[in-house]
């Protein structure tokens, strides 16, 4: 970890974020990142092994044969129950939920401070309790190194307006106990982070040694980060549903403030997430200072039409951060990745035109909708660094930061 005075936290060179990520994830394998959700590079590689001779004997085996009668009635039947499946009932809500949230099974466990053997399976069991988090262990890494992680962090619950309780944890930087010492906390720094997830992840798939942690994240940043599982993910209760992850961000925030009154807040939120994020920036929390979207999506039809251009979709329609958008009255920071083959980058256009305070944009070339935060590039923790210490509105009165014509213009240096 950087050794880091107070004096040197306005001038520590962008580089220096780099070398904290990459320090972070020395030493990792393909298979490491993939069994933590956050790698994607190695899967071309790994592919297509066997003789010259095995793979024409497939190819023969494989050719297109005629479905017939009974393979085209099979068919029908599964798409028949497909959409049992998802169109029913056929409540808006209902379908999107089944469609859009996909929680994976829980990445942690957790257990009460004084009984670390007996271990608690539901987030109303730990309200007003103290706990802590054990990310599910992976082979080859030490008890040591999550024992780090875990110092770190700081569990808490949330109960949200629509009865939800949910796990989150407080991710202080490892130099915190040194400020604290020091009597420096009130100067350490004047603002703090709430992530919002993608989907199929969990707190414990950001609680992995040698990866982009919540823990390394913090340290790169030397900011305190608040994260959180959404309603039906990891531990925490309830169900998911657009209403509930919208509830669950606005909890999180109201509990971010009453602990830390002091400072401002920056949200970060990540395919899914940035709907969560936009829609609450939208209603001008106070204490508010900036948004970053990584890999965002107009809304949920554009998104399956592939037409994020389109000004207008019916009601049926979810997610519509493209109608929110215009209403948040801080900086945004849009990130994408130019080969994301699950939301096209013309979303993140498309939303980038729309904005009330603009600032340039980062798109990464040969970035997908993985390896954009996965710490393959970390040009993405650069940009997100640079707009946290130079770009948010972190003091009272701040003018805005930048025009349309000044992102345009300095959109291709950012993307070199």
């Amino acid at each position: 970890q950087l050794s880091i005075r107070e004096d040197d936290l306005e001038t520590i060179e962008l580089s220096d974020v780099e070398l904290d990520f990459e320090r972070a994830l020395a030493g990792v394998s393909p298979q490491e990142k993939n069994s933590t959700g956050t790698g994607s590079k190695s899967n071309g590689s790994t592919q297509g092994t066997g003789s010259d001779k095995e793979k024409e004997g497939d190819d023969e085996t494989n050719k297109e044969k005629p479905i017939g009668f009974f393979g085209t009635v099979s068919n029908l039947l599964k798409a028949f129950g497909l959409l049992c499946v998802i169109g029913c009932p056929p409540v808006p809500e209902i379908i999107t939920r089944k469609v859009a949230f996909h929680p994976p099974e829980c990445t942690y466990s957790a257990f009460l401070r004084g009984d670390p053997k007996k271990k608690i399976v539901s987030a109303r069991k730990l309200m007003n309790k103290e706990f802590a988090l054990q990310p599910t262990p992976i082979h080859g890494i030490s008890q040591h190194e999550y024992e780090r992680i875990m110092k770190q962090c700081t569990p808490f619950t949330v109960t949200t307006r629509e009865n939800s309780v949910l796990v989150g944890a407080h991710f202080r930087p490892s130099i915190y106990p040194m400020m604290k010492d020091r009597g420096d906390l009130n100067n350490f720094c004047k603002q703090v982070i709430i992530f919002a997830q993608p989907n199929s992840s969990d707190l414990g798939s950001f609680m992995q040694p040698h990866s982009v942690s919540f823990a390394a994240l913090a340290n790169a940043m030397h900011m305190d980060i608040y994260a959180f599982d959404y309603s039906g993910y990891g531990l925490s209760s309830g169900y998911p549903s657009e209403r509930n992850l919208y509830a669950d961000i606005h909890a999180v925030y109201d509990h971010v403030r009453k602990e830390r009154p002091d400072k401002k807040i920056c949200l970060i939120g990540y395919s899914i997430g940035t709907s969560a994020v936009t829609d609450l920036a939208s209603l001008e929390p106070p204490g508010l200072s900036g948004v970053i979207l990584i890999a965002p999506f107009t809304s949920g039809m554009r998104l399956m039409w592939n037409a994020p251009e389109q000004e207008k979709t019916c009601c049926l329609d979810r997610f519509t951060s493209k109608e929110k958008i215009s209403e948040v009255a801080v900086p945004v920071l849009i990130i994408h990745g130019a080969d994301d083959t699950m939301i096209s980058m013309d979303h993140s256009q498309e939303l980038h035109r729309r904005l009330k305070h603009p600032v340039p944009p980062l798109f990464v070339h040969g970035a997908d909708h993985m390896t954009i935060f996965n710490g393959s590039y970390p040009e993405t923790f650069r940009r997100i660094y640079k707009f946290l210490k130079a770009e948010a509105f972190v003091n009272a009165g701040q003018p805005s930061s930048s025009s349309k014509d000044t992102a345009t213009e300095s959109h291709d240096e950012d993307t070199k």
